[in-house]
């Protein structure tokens, strides 16, 4: 199931306690949004797969059934782009965000122009086939998080301490008062502070494309130094 604010959790519970369907729920960012998906855990599925190793606790606590899962790439779909030439020192796919946008101006100060596309860059969205000849044609491909430099000095951060945004049945929120979970709120926040594993590196390596990345939370489960 793909979980949104439209699933009506009792009507998957009816379905996974009163038929021979199985029901899994895959949680991808659990390292963020764990919290808000609690409706969704606590015997609604069968299974959760979770991504986030430290949530295996968190979802069996719940008395869910739970696995982990690593990044998978599909590789019918990257592979390397042959016979392009490299005429892109620096590039970045992914989407925008105040704090990938304070990045790269850091990175431009120091004189390196990192061309970017995606949601919110100038260069726009690119296709799955036009992001092959992208990793192809840089000589360097960042792999870069999406958290603050300096993460707890965020005002947005500190607000969701106290309030959290409540998703309505129609797609649209409204942001209301969160005091009792300030415990939860805290350990959401101090989890999305530490950098975490991403799939474009993994989809970078499939390509057969250099990559720099940062260092984050389980990437050494997968890869080691030096090889």
């Amino acid at each position: 199931a793909w979980l949104t604010v439209a699933l009506d959790p009792e009507i998957v519970r009816d379905i996974t306690k009163r038929t021979n369907i199985v029901t899994v729920a895959i949680f991808g960012d659990d390292e963020g949004f764990f919290q808000g998906w609690e409706k969704f855990v606590g015997g609604v599925f069968d299974w959760s797969l979770t991504g986030y190793p430290p949530a295996l606790k968190w979802h069996a606590s719940r008395g869910d059934n739970t696995l982990g899962f690593t990044m998978l790439v599909n590789g019918d779909c990257f592979k390397p782009s042959r016979g392009l030439k490299q005429d892109i020192d620096v590039s970045f796919v992914g989407n925008s965000g105040p704090q990938r946008k304070k990045f790269m101006k850091l990175l431009e100060k120091q004189g390196v122009k990192v061309e970017c596309f995606g949601r919110d860059w100038p260069a726009g969205p690119v296709t799955n086939e036009k992001m092959l000849q992208i990793f192809a044609r840089s000589k360097i491909n960042l792999n870069i998080a999406g958290q603050p430099l300096h993460f707890w000095l965020d005002p947005k951060v500190i607000a969701r301490l106290f309030v959290k945004r409540e998703w309505l049945e129609d797609g649209s929120s409204r942001l209301v008062q969160d005091f009792r979970n300030f415990v939860g709120n805290f350990r959401t926040e101090l989890n999305w502070s530490r950098p975490a594993s991403r799939g474009r590196l993994f989809e970078l390596m499939a390509a057969g494309a250099f990559a720099l990345t940062y260092r984050a939370e389980y990437f050494g489960d997968d890869l080691r130094d030096g090889e």
